[in-house]
């Protein structure tokens, strides 16, 4: 079957796929890549992206210990760790201004993190027909991601895995985070899940259209 190296439920899942298995007579190996490069993919529009105007209010809002924006404490913050003086006025406006462009460049950034199992996994799927659409999405420097391809076996079992491996930050003390390492996993986690529950349906639509044309050709005997 397919592991998934996250905490996932997959039993419905594992289940469906099992009952699909005996509707195709592709080799198992072919049949597990082909869901793990759909799952993959549909992951990439499951998995939460930040919404840009959320990302520049958050960093506008005033902080939990002061009335200073969030973004101004995090830039001071960030000086005062180099031992720089803070900024005000229009320095600080200039310096917040950059820090929302920033955050805002990597609204897609959890959503990158499932491009290296796709690009692994592609060139062993012969028909992608129906996969969800993934190119607005963008991999930007190293892979934070991948997957193993499932190889054929004498038992008649085959096993993919997919992951994705971006992380949050770490949290500035006294601000306001969200993109701290457990609410990114948290994210990533309900994206999968959510790509694995639609991938799940999509085999029992077929399942069933197998079976009432199995049922038609009967009645038609």
């Amino acid at each position: 079957m397919m592991t998934i190296q996250a905490k996932m439920d997959t039993r419905a899942f594992d289940a469906a796929l099992g009952a699909y298995l005996k509707w195709n007579k592709r080799a198992i190996s072919e049949i597990v890549n082909t869901k793990a490069y759909f799952v993959a993919r549909g992951a990439v529009n499951t998995t939460g992206a930040v919404n840009k105007s959320a990302i520049e209010a958050e960093l506008r809002a005033p902080g939990r210990t002061s009335s200073a924006p969030v973004g101004a404490l995090i830039v001071n913050a960030r000086r005062g760790a180099k031992g720089e003086k803070g900024l005000n006025r229009a320095k600080m406006e200039a310096a917040v201004n950059k820090l929302v462009r920033a955050r805002q460049r990597t609204v897609n950034f959890l959503r990158s993190g499932w491009i290296p199992a796709i690009k692994k996994l592609e060139s062993l799927v012969p028909k992608k027909g129906g996969a969800a659409p993934y190119k607005s999405i963008k991999q930007h420097g190293a892979p934070m991601g991948g997957a193993n391809a499932a190889k054929e076996s004498s038992l008649f079992k085959a096993q993919a895995e997919i992951w994705n491996t971006v992380t949050g930050g770490k949290p500035v003390a006294g601000i306001l985070s969200k993109g701290s390492p457990a609410k990114v996993a948290a994210i990533i986690e309900d994206g999968l899940q959510k790509a694995i529950n639609k991938e799940m349906k999509s085999m029992l639509q077929y399942i069933n259209k197998k079976t009432l044309e199995g049922l038609e050709k009967l009645r038609t005997r």
